[in-house]
């Protein structure tokens, strides 16, 4: 009865987290709770998540003392969180196993060479894959457009609203 009781107060808030992969400068309060997974910014933009949308869920390390957290959905979007401190990771994989009944897959990036990988398309996603391994992934719904010549992919994005970049973020 106590662990039940428990359960229903347990939940998670992590700050300076930003959504989407987007610019830093964007930060807000990521919360996980009974319910689902919410986020929130100083200017009251938020995003909810309801815990059964979701599929599963990766935990990436994007950088010396950062990481990133994809939430997949049961529609084949995903969610970003970014900029999360490795030592929550246990926080969160306890909170995600405890309320969700959900693993936090570890995803180890392979990144080496000059070759990006292999793309490859999953739903709603074209991962690239090095040596069989997921290098990295992107969600077809932020492409705006792409073409390719005999070596090179060129990949567009529709500009950010919230960086101060000008023009139309591309990778090549």
């Amino acid at each position: 009865f106590f662990f039940s009781l428990h359960l229903a107060f347990m939940a998670l808030s992590l700050n300076n987290i930003s959504y989407g992969g987007k610019a830093r400068k964007n930060l807000g309060t990521l919360r996980i709770t009974e319910n689902g997974i919410g986020w929130k910014n100083k200017q009251g933009k938020s995003i909810s998540l309801l815990k059964d949308k979701i599929d599963h869920i990766e935990w990436i390390t994007i950088g010396k003392g950062k990481g990133q957290l994809r939430i997949y959905t049961t529609e084949g979007s995903s969610h970003i969180y970014e900029g999360i401190p490795p030592q929550e990771l246990a926080k969160i994989e306890e909170t995600a196993s405890t309320l969700f009944n959900k693993d936090v897959e570890h995803v180890n990036q392979t990144v080496s060479g000059w070759n990006w990988g292999k793309p490859e398309f999953d739903g709603a996603f074209m991962n690239f894959l090095v040596d069989g391994k997921k290098a990295f992934d992107i969600p077809l719904s932020i492409v705006e457009q792409a073409h390719h010549d005999k070596n090179d992919v060129v990949i567009g994005f529709p500009q950010d609203s919230s960086t101060s970049i000008e023009g139309a973020e591309t990778l090549l």
